[in-house]
Order: C-alpha cells, then structure tokens, then sequence
C-alpha cells in the first residue's frame, strides 16, 4: 500500500488542489492543476531535475504564506482554539495540510533535495513538522523521555518512524487539536523571528547577485563590437542514474562520487578551449550546475560566438554535444536548443544570431535566460560542503575594431 500510495503521490503532487485520506490509503483529487498561479514560473521550473518535485515546493510556499497571513491578521497563540477551527471549517485549507504533512510527501522531497538548501518557507514548514511529529512519538514510546529534544535527533526520530502529522494509531491518544495549534503556531512564530528573517534576505540576497553578474555579463558581450554574435543552448547531462542504496551514509558518498566525477568530466571539456578547433572563436560562456535524484547531475551551458566567422550553427552545436559525449565518464547525454523546429522558438530562447538589428530583442530574451539559470535556486540552491561553484562564467575582453570596419581584432 505504501508503494502504491508513493507511486500516486509522485504522479499527482503537482496538481494545485487536492486531498487524499490517510487512514483508508486512498487519494482523492479535487481541483485542475490548469488553475495554477504559477503559471508563469514554469519555464523556471522545466530546466529544474524534476518538474513534479520542484512544483511542490511553491505549492508548500503558497500555503506557509497563508498560515503566516492567517495568523497575523488574527494574533494566535500557542493554544488558540480558533486555530483548529479555521482548518476545519476551511477545507481548502485543512486539504492541503493533510497532503503535505504526509511523511511520503516529505520523504519526496528529501529525496530529491539530499545536497540542496530548500526556499526558506518550505524549510520552516518541513523542520516544524518534524518537530511536532518527533515530540508526538517520544511520550508515546517512551512517557520517561524529556520531549525537549534537538533538532538532529527530531529529524532523525521522523524519518525512522515514518508516520504521518494525521496517523490515526498516533493521534487517537492524543489532543489532536492542541497538536495542530502548536504545529501552526510555531510556523507562525518562526516567521516573525530574526533568524527566519535573515535567512530570507540571504537566501534572496544571493539569487539576486548572481542575476545582476550575469546580465552585466550579458550586456557587456552584447555591447561588444561584433557584426554577428552567435548564442548556442546546450545542456549536458548523463543517462539515468542508478538506485540509491538505503543507507544515509552511502548515498551521501555516492553523490559525491558523481559530483567529482561530473566536475571532472566538465573540466576536461572545457580543457585546452584555445587549441581546440569546436571552441575557435569562442567571445564568452555560462554555465549552470543543477542536481536530481533521476537524472544526476547535470549543466546548462550558454555560448557565445563571433557569428560572422562560424557558418553552420547546427554542425557547432552538435560537434560541442559529441565532445561532451566523449569526455563524459559512463555515458554521456546532450540537448541542443539549436534544433528547435520553429525558428520563433530560437528568438524566445535567446538562441541564435544577435545582429543590429534585432540586439534589443535577443538580448532581452537572453536576460530572461540568465533570469531562468538564476532564479531556478529560489526553489532549491545546492549548498553541500561537497559540491564547489554552481555557476560560472566567462571574461569580457575588449574588442577593437580594425580599419576595414567589420572585421575585429582582440586588444
């Protein structure tokens, strides 16, 4: 049954709306996922791993946000029975925090997040939970224990137990109503502490540094002298990764393994770009490290040639892919934006060739994706001890013109 309702969860998560009953096993979808306010975000999250997963955690961050407002507007406390009361009455409300106190749910989250920093809401939500629900076991298995426990040993009673905030073996022994008050309550109260709030101007306060490096970045080789720039899309990536072992301690060594290996794999692509003929007339690059569960890890990359000199974009694209595929350890994987069948894809892409006359519109579209590359890690930034820089790009050099005009030379 836990396989199946696992299955189900992975498959249905995404959707805006929906409940399901813990107690029967059963999932139960009300709403359209056609009705979500994030529409706009999507391109945002298609370059993530694992389009399902990622969407969860701006579900999660809808919802703390709710549970904030709610409780500022109405001045709760610890023990407010109006709390109770507004999540039952409310059933679009109560809804959502049966589904996403559902250990399955958070367990597909840890999963897919093993080495990131999650959006600092989804992670309020997700370490009170855990919390709550440890402090729930410990006078249930042991009345002696003190409830008064760390955080390391909460986290670390939820995932062994692997019960629900609404487990009905749990919950018939206890004032449940009283749980959900302090649960809410202390999201409530962990939003409104300095530390919460600090973690919240950092957390941005990064994304919006990298943004801000990469348009100039981005400016400044628009700006350069050139008579056609060339933007090539790429992503490079593996094939798909196999099972996780179970123990902790294992899979932290494995994905440690892979990001060694991946950043080796990088390097030596990138390895010698002055004397390799694929990377002649190369003006500048970006790339982007992302990590998921599936796929491993993978890189967005972002080139810029000098268009006049590299006539076949296609033949480009594909001979960088083919290198990436030679270098990559264990079978390597590529996708080239350049084979988008509509051209009118290209110019919504920023792919393609940046000539005077059309400069504002491409560069625009290329700020949009320095935007998606950025703002990707609002849902979730890899922060492991293990894993170096994320994102990368290359040097402006100036550019001279000669005096026959359209041609260039490097001062």
């Amino acid at each position: 049954m836990k396989d199946d309702l696992k299955y189900k969860l992975r498959n249905v998560f995404s959707r805006n709306v929906f409940a399901f009953s813990t107690r029967q096993g059963k999932l139960e979808i009300s709403g359209d996922e056609n009705n979500s306010p994030h529409k706009e975000s999507e391109v945002i999250l298609n370059i993530t791993d694992d389009f399902t997963i990622a969407k969860n955690l701006l579900c999660v961050e809808d919802f703390v946000k709710e549970i904030i407002k709610y409780g500022e507007n109405n001045k709760i406390n610890s023990t407010d029975k109006k709390i109770i009361y507004f999540f039952k009455n409310d059933k679009f409300m109560h809804d959502k925090l049966v589904a996403y106190s559902q250990f399955e749910f958070i367990d597909l989250i840890d999963e897919h997040y093993r080495l990131h920093t999650l959006n600092p809401f989804v992670e309020l939500f997700i370490i009170n939970l855990k919390v709550t629900i440890a402090r729930l076991i410990i006078p249930y298995r042991n009345p002696i224990v003190n409830s008064k426990i760390s955080l390391e040993e909460s986290v670390l009673l939820y995932s062994n137990a692997k019960i629900d905030l609404f487990d009905y073996e749990y919950n018939k022994f206890y004032n449940f109503d009283a749980i959900v008050n302090r649960f809410i309550y202390s999201i409530v109260a962990g939003a409104n502490s300095p530390a919460f709030k600090k973690a919240i101007n950092n957390y941005e306060r990064v994304l919006n540094q990298n943004y801000a490096s990469l348009c100039k970045y981005i400016n400044n080789l628009c700006d350069l002298p050139y008579q056609k720039l060339l933007v090539l899309r790429i992503d490079l990536g593996y094939e798909m990764m196999l099972p996780y072992p179970d123990q902790k301690d294992k899979v932290i060594k494995r994905v440690t393994d892979k990001y060694k290996m991946a950043n080796k794999d990088f390097n030596d692509f990138f390895k010698k770009r002055q004397s390799n003929p694929i990377f002649k007339y190369l003006v500048g690059y970006v790339w982007k490290l992302k990590y998921g569960v599936t796929k491993g890890f993978c890189y967005h990359l972002i080139l810029f040639y000098d268009g006049s000199k590299v006539l076949n974009p296609l033949n480009k694209a594909k001979a960088i892919g083919e290198r990436w595929k030679a270098v990559a350890t264990g079978g390597g994987l590529y996708y080239s934006y350049a084979y988008a069948k509509d051209s009118n894809d290209h110019n919504s892409l920023g792919v393609g060739l940046i000539d005077k006359k059309n400069n504002p519109t491409m560069r625009k579209n290329l700020i949009e994706a320095a935007e998606h590359l950025t703002k990707a890690d609002y849902f979730a930034r890899i922060t492991s001890d293990d894993i170096g820089r994320t994102l990368g790009k290359g040097v402006v050099k100036k550019v001279k013109k000669t005096i026959k005009g359209d041609k260039t030379r490097k001062k």
